[in-house]
């Protein structure tokens, strides 16, 4: 799997828009505990329906991969899957 820095900053993107609109719902207390909850879960939902299609929007290398390489990109998966894992 191939991480370019186009795609690496789309998810950047994706997920400092994710955490702008659960910073509104955190801190804005004419919302209920219940309530806030929903949208919580609400945005975290859709947060996680965005991701997986950027994700699996990004084109798949053609050519072979060096083992190096590969372990790279295994790691920056790991870490990306870990970043969305925190939003949600």
């Amino acid at each position: 799997m191939r991480i370019t820095r186009t795609s690496t900053l789309h998810f950047s993107e994706h997920l400092q828009q994710v955490e702008a609109l659960l910073d509104r719902i955190r801190y804005d207390r004419s919302i209920d505990d219940a309530e806030r909850r929903r949208l919580i879960s609400e945005v975290l939902a859709t947060a996680n329906a965005r991701a997986l299609t950027l994700r699996a929007a990004r084109p798949e290398p053609v050519e072979p991969v060096e083992p190096a390489v590969l372990a790279t990109h295994e790691i920056a998966t790991r870490r990306w899957q870990r970043g969305l894992a925190r939003v949600g």
